[in-house]
C-alpha cells in the first residue's frame, strides 16, 4: 500500500507562512488610518504700500486660518510658505515665512499671523487688481489612540491672492487647495487583491 505523502502539504504550508506574514503586515500598513486635510485659509492679506495711510512700508500682512477637520488630534510639521507675485509676463517669489510644528485638537482651530518684507516689486508699474500666490508645504498626522499615530500625510497647497487699489483682500477666506487628492480608490483596490492573494495561499 502507498502511504499519503503527509509531508507535503506541510512543507507546502512551512513555504507559504513567511509570504502570508509578510502579506499580512503590507495589508495592515495599507489600512493604517490617515491623517484627514485640514481646511486652511488665508483671512487677511494686507499690502501695506498700497495703502493710503502709508508712504514707503514694503510690508505684507498676513492671517493664516488652520482648521482640523478630523475626528482626532492632528500633528502639524512645520508650516513653510512662500508668497510669489504674479504678472501678465512673470512670476517669482517675494518672501517666505515658517511656523514652528504644533498640536492641534480635533475639529480646532489655529491662526498663523505673520508679515514679510516684500523684495523684487516694481509698485508703480504694477496693475490694479495685483495678483499674488501663496504656496503651503507641511506634513500632518493624526492621533488614532494615545499610543499610535497615523503616517505623515504630505501636504502642498495653495492659492491665487487678488488684491485691490487699498491693498486688501478682494474675496475673503481664501482657501488653499491642491490639485492632487487622495488616492481611496487604489487603497481600496490594494485591500482586495491581497485579501484575494491571502484566502488563494490558505486554502488552495
Amino acid at each position: 500500500m502507498i502511504k499519503p505523502a503527509n509531508g507535503c502539504c506541510g512543507g507546502g504550508m512551512a513555504v507559504s507562512l513567511p509570504l502570508v506574514a509578510a502579506i499580512l503586515l503590507r495589508l495592515l500598513h495599507g489600512l493604517q488610518p490617515s491623517a484627514a486635510l485640514p481646511y486652511i485659509t488665508i483671512e487677511e492679506f494686507t499690502v501695506s504700500v498700497l495703502k493710503e495711510t502709508t508712504n514707503s512700508s514694503n510690508i505684507i500682512h498676513f492671517d493664516l486660518k488652520i482648521r482640523n477637520l478630523d475626528t482626532e488630534p492632528s500633528y502639524y510639521d512645520a508650516l513653510n510658505l512662500t508668497f510669489y507675485y504674479k504678472s501678465n509676463l512673470s512670476s517669482f517669489p517675494i518672501g517666505n515665512a515658517t511656523f514652528s510644528p504644533f498640536y492641534q485638537r480635533e475639529f480646532g482651530r489655529a491662526h498663523r499671523v505673520g508679515n514679510i518684507e516684500v523684495r523684487g516689486v516694481n509698485w508703480e508699474n504694477a496693475t490694479i487688481p495685483m495678483t499674488f500666490r501663496v504656496v503651503l508645504a507641511t506634513a500632518v498626522r493624526s492621533e488614532v489612540k494615545i499610543y499610535w499615530k497615523s503616517r505623515r500625510y504630505y501636504y502642498l497647497v495653495g492659492a491665487d491672492l487678488k488684491v485691490n487699489d487699498q491693498g486688501t483682500l478682494i474675496n475673503k477666506s481664501v482657501e488653499l487647495t491642491s490639485r492632487a487628492g487622495r488616492n481611496i480608490l487604489g487603497r481600496f483596490e490594494l485591500v482586495v487583491i491581497l485579501f484575494g492573494i491571502l484566502f488563494f495561499l490558505l486554502y488552495s
